[in-house]
């Protein structure tokens, strides 16, 4: 019986350091494309009509009001979570958020991807609630850099074997969509945050501890990530549309240009 998720995370701490030629400052999550959209509806939105009714974002220090400007009158429970060491990476802001979070499952996404809400579902609908943490792979690799991508190796059962930029090859990518317990917070005893710690880093330390980190394949549905001007690029005028395209059919957002 698929477990019930009503709580969210958007990971938005990180400036976007190969963008700043981009952003001229502003955290990434922030940008604004030419419809006024901000990268960072793109996850809110999946996650609402996922049913998320709790939505925290971490931010970095001092970028709360951006978040609260744009978030105040959607129909969730904000809770805005500012980020003093943005250094630490993605990992750091999981277990962040996790501390401030009273449910024990909820949906977490990296803010630079653009994904169905069915990704969230499927997770969702894949838990028997015993694991730690689902990992939402794929197999499209037709709108991301495949040699950028974290690859993963699962075994027959769909348990995570080995995640990350280094693994050489693999049919399946990390999409950065998750479904998390509260039982990673322990994992902040785990790991020394004296430098940035990526998400596969933290995925890949939990299952060589014997965390329950599985897998669910959203085999070819689109979806994409948005590291740097190429990628934006792409989104806004090459093959990347595909995928805004196919979001906006599927909520409603504004359409680009």
């Amino acid at each position: 019986m698929p477990i019930e998720v009503k709580a969210g995370v958007v990971l938005a701490s990180g400036m976007g350091r190969r963008l700043q030629d981009v952003t001229r400052g502003t955290p990434k999550c922030f940008y604004r494309l030419p419809n006024k959209t901000a990268l960072i509806d793109y996850p809110v939105s999946a996650m609402i009509r996922a049913g998320v009714r709790k939505l925290a974002i971490v931010v970095p220090k001092g970028h709360a009001q951006e978040a609260l400007s744009l978030y105040s009158t959607m129909p969730v429970e904000l809770k805005v979570i500012e980020n003093s060491r943005v250094d630490l990476g993605n990992a750091y802001s999981l277990v962040l958020s996790l501390g401030e979070l009273e449910e024990q499952w909820a949906y977490v996404a990296c803010c630079d991807t653009i994904f169905p809400h069915r990704f969230l579902e499927r997770l969702s609908e894949s838990s028997t609630g015993r694991e730690d943490a689902l990992i939402a792979i794929s197999e499209s690799t037709a709108y991301v850099s495949y040699g950028e991508a974290s690859k993963v190796i699962v075994d027959r059962n769909w348990n995570v074997v080995e995640i990350g930029k280094h693994v050489e090859s693999s049919r399946y990518v990390d999409t950065g969509v998750f479904l998390v317990s509260k039982s990673l917070l322990r994992m902040r005893e785990e790991i020394e945050f004296k430098r940035e710690v990526h998400l596969y880093e933290l995925f890949n330390s939990a299952a060589r501890m014997g965390y329950r980190v599985r897998a669910v394949n959203m085999r070819l549905e689109p979806w994409t990530e948005i590291d740097c001007r190429e990628d934006l690029e792409s989104l806004l005028y090459g093959r990347r549309r595909e995928v805004l395209e196919y979001f906006v059919r599927e909520t409603g957002l504004a359409r680009v240009g």
